[in-house]
């Protein structure tokens, strides 16, 4: 099964590297179009690869001459490529680097669809995702529930899995404060939304797995 994944993930990583090399002949690099198929690359090699700081490289080189071209940050794409840029600095270990990029994410969000947008709600979880990891817990728990109250206000219209992410988060802000109650019951509801959820089983051996090490951290072997 392992051999199989990582069979198809070399082709999916082969394919996305002959589109640009196929587009790059007919687009500048610093045309939208080029720029995505890019943006696309770097960020599957992020996620799926250890080639993460050729992903940083790709997205460095990519994002600003595009968005100083367009010149207006209406741009469509912004906030999803403020993402995943930040996606590859948080595996870089380069956290503030992410936060910055998820806070310019979060303003673009605002300004374009609101403040009780879902993607907002996304926004905070992964900047309180990061703030956990910079042990600015502060900061994590004000993110976390703003996300929290901004799912509830969308309740019935809103992926069970992505609403488990956040879920997921604040478990994690509870156990690093050690309110482990508050962390069970987090991950109970994560847990909940990841069963009536489609996305896919490993979302919910996340949730389980998580849940796990609240009870082992409670001595509840």
């Amino acid at each position: 099964l392992i051999a199989t994944r990582k069979s198809q993930l070399d082709r999916v990583e082969d394919s996305l590297k002959t589109l640009v090399s196929i587009s790059a002949k007919k687009y500048d690099k610093a045309s939208p179009a080029q720029a995505e198929l890019y943006m696309q690359q770097a960020y599957f090699l992020a996620r799926n690869t250890d080639k993460i700081k050729y992903a940083d490289q790709i997205q460095e080189s990519t994002f600003k001459p595009v968005l100083i071209k367009e010149k207006s940050d209406a741009f469509p794409k912004t906030y999803q490529w403020y993402n995943q840029l930040a996606y590859t600095k948080e595996m870089l270990d380069r956290y503030q680097e992410a936060l910055n990029l998820l806070q310019e994410s979060e303003k673009y969000i605002i300004k374009n669809y609101g403040t009780k947008d879902i993607q907002l709600a996304t926004n905070l979880e992964k900047q309180a995702a990061v703030l956990l990891k910079k042990g600015e817990l502060t900061q994590a728990e004000g993110a976390i529930k703003k996300a929290v109250e901004i799912y509830k206000s969308h309740s019935g219209k809103v992926h069970a899995a992505d609403k488990a992410n956040v879920y997921i988060v604040l478990s994690k802000l509870y156990l690093t404060l050690g309110q482990y109650d508050e962390a069970e019951k987090a991950l109970a509801i994560a847990a909940k939304l990841n069963r009536r959820s489609a996305k896919s089983k490993y979302d919910k051996v996340k949730s389980t797995d998580e849940l796990a090490g609240v009870y082992i951290s409670e001595g509840r072997y």
